[in-house]
C-alpha cells in the first residue's frame, strides 16, 4: 500500500498489541491500538499502571522512534443512558499524553466501546470544554510530551503537606510524578490521583472520584545543575498558559510553590 501511494498516511490497528512486532517495524507512520487488557490479562481489572505498561510495549517495537494513537474505550460497562464520567476521562488522559500517548475518544459523540454508534453516554459540557483545553495543551507542548527524550525517575516532595509524591507506578491516595529529560530541561508531570476511588483506568462504571482541588502547593524537586528558570503549565488552568514560577534552589534540591494541583500539573525546569 505504501508503494502504491507513498503520499498516504498508513496506520494499522494492533488490538490488544496482537502483530505489532511485525506492524511496528513496516511503513506505518504511527502506531494505533485498541487497548483490551493484553498484558495484565484482566481487561476488567487493568490498571493505569498497566496501561502505560501495554503502551510502552507497542513503542519498544520501533525502538521508540514512532508516537502512538491509543483507542481507548472510557466506562466500558455501564449500559444505562447518562453521562460520561469526567474524573476517569480526565485521569487516563493526563496519564496517556503525559506518556507521550494521544487517545482516540471522540467521534459524533463521545466513544464509549469498539462499536463507535454506542451512544447511550453523552458528555457534559464541562468535560467538553476540559477535553479542549486537553487537547490543545498536548498540541502546544507536543515537543516536550511526544517529541523525543528520555524519561527518568524524578524526586519530588510536598513540603509541610500529607500529601504524599510517589514515582509512577501510579498509586490510590497519592499524586504520581514522571519525569523526562527533553533537549537539556528536566520535564515533571504530578498526576493527582490523592482522591482516587479506583485504579482501574477504564473507570468501568463511571465511579472514578474526582480530585481536591490543591491549592498553592510547595514542592521541592531534585535538579541536576542551577536552573535558569522554571515554568508551569496546566490543561486545568486558563487554558495551558505557561507561568513563571519563583524558586529558591539549596544544594541539588528547589523548591517552588505551584498555582493548584487539580488533575496534571507540569513543571519544567530549564537550565
Amino acid at each position: 500500500m505504501k508503494l502504491a501511494r507513498p503520499e498516504k498516511n498508513l496506520l494499522f490497528n494492533a488490538v490488544a498489541g496482537y502483530g505489532q512486532d511485525k506492524i511496528a517495524p513496516a511503513q506505518v507512520d504511527f502506531l494505533y491500538a485498541e487497548i483490551w487488557g493484553a498484558r495484565s490479562g484482566d481487561n476488567e481489572n487493568m490498571s493505569y499502571a498497566d496501561l502505560i505498561s501495554e503502551m510502552n510495549d507497542n513503542l519498544s517495537k520501533t525502538n521508540y522512534q514512532k508516537n502512538i494513537v491509543l483507542a481507548a474505550y472510557m466506562n466500558y460497562d455501564v449500559q444505562s443512558s447518562g453521562f460520561v464520567n469526567k474524573p476517569g476521562i480526565l485521569l487516563a488522559d493526563a496519564a496517556i499524553f503525559a506518556w507521550g500517548g494521544a487517545h482516540l475518544e471522540l467521534g459524533e459523540h463521545y466513544l464509549i466501546s469498539e462499536y463507535f454508534p454506542k451512544n447511550n453516554l453523552q458528555m457534559r459540557a464541562d468535560l467538553g470544554k476540559a477535553l479542549i483545553n486537553y487537547y490543545d495543551f498536548a498540541v502546544a507542548y507536543q515537543n516536550l510530551l511526544r517529541d523525543g527524550g528520555t524519561f527518568q525517575t524524578p524526586n519530588v516532595s510536598f513540603v509541610n503537606s500529607p500529601i504524599v509524591a510517589e514515582n509512577w507506578p501510579a498509586a490510590k491516595g497519592k499524586v504520581a510524578t514522571i519525569g523526562k529529560k527533553v533537549n537539556g530541561k528536566d520535564i515533571v508531570h504530578l498526576i493527582n490521583f490523592a482522591d482516587a476511588t479506583t485504579m482501574v483506568w477504564r473507570d468501568n462504571k463511571g465511579t472514578q472520584a474526582e480530585p481536591k482541588l490543591i491549592s498553592s502547593p510547595i514542592v521541592d524537586i531534585q535538579v541536576t545543575g542551577t536552573p535558569s528558570k522554571v515554568w508551569f503549565a496546566s490543561p486545568d488552568i486558563d487554558g495551558g498558559v505557561a507561568k513563571m514560577l519563583a524558586f529558591t534552589q539549596t544544594g541539588n534540591k528547589i523548591t517552588v510553590t505551584l498555582p493548584s494541583l487539580k488533575y496534571w500539573d507540569m513543571v519544567v525546569i530549564e537550565y
